[in-house]
């Protein structure tokens, strides 16, 4: 019998394993013209494997979605005593920039040019922000009152939460932009981690 550590590495590089490949037969015909089922042929997986790990299509692009949504709110739920909001999440981006961490902005221009020509992709990306705002907007709220309903978070920690996932959007956009215009991972990144700590000391008066 598998133990369990070891059934969930195998679970993750299968998980991995089916991404990569598909997200490879995306960039070369283009998201909308590859089918779940040649994606389970190329990956030698039955349909059902592939949508029991990716209910979505596009899911498989972005199959990071969870370390997406969750990383700010996780850094602000985390950080250490006395440690601002800002501080929390502008560490959290500094060190995933610094491990080359493909969400926050340098991406490869393959995949960014594949996201770029998809309205559905677009669509995806976008609702991931939000997701990922509204995650940080409830860790804020139950910072501030522990035992608050989450599904209700102040017009004010809105506000806040939307400052700081304006800066990681923006910074992110950036990114994107230098890519396809031909910059390198490495100078994109160089070029945006700056960028970013001047963005973090614009809203930390509003956000703390």
């Amino acid at each position: 019998m598998t133990s369990g550590p070891l059934r969930e590495r195998k679970k993750e590089a299968t998980r991995a394993s089916i991404s990569g490949i598909a997200t490879l037969l995306f960039v070369q015909r283009g998201f909308d013209r590859v089918t779940i089922g040649e994606v389970a042929a190329a990956a030698q997986v039955s349909k059902m494997t592939v949508t029991n790990y990716f209910p979505r299509k596009e899911d498989l692009v972005f199959d990071r979605r969870d370390v997406v949504v969750g990383g700010p709110a996780d850094a602000v739920r985390h950080r250490p005593a006395g440690q601002s909001v800002t501080e929390a999440v502008r560490g959290w981006f500094r060190a995933g920039l610094a491990a080359g961490d493909p969400t926050l902005g340098p991406h490869g221009v393959a995949f960014d040019r594949l996201v770029t020509g998809s309205a559905t992709l677009l669509a995806a990306e976008r609702e991931m922000w939000e997701q990922r705002e509204v995650r940080l907007a409830q860790a804020m709220a139950a910072d501030t009152s522990p035992a608050a309903d989450r599904s209700v978070v102040p017009v004010l920690v809105r506000v806040r939460a939307a400052a700081l996932s304006g800066v990681l959007r923006s910074v992110h956009d950036e990114g994107r932009r230098l890519m396809l215009a031909g910059s390198t991972e490495t100078a994109a990144a160089r070029t945006l981690a700056p960028l970013a700590e001047q963005a973090f000391d614009a809203v930390q008066p509003l956000v703390g």
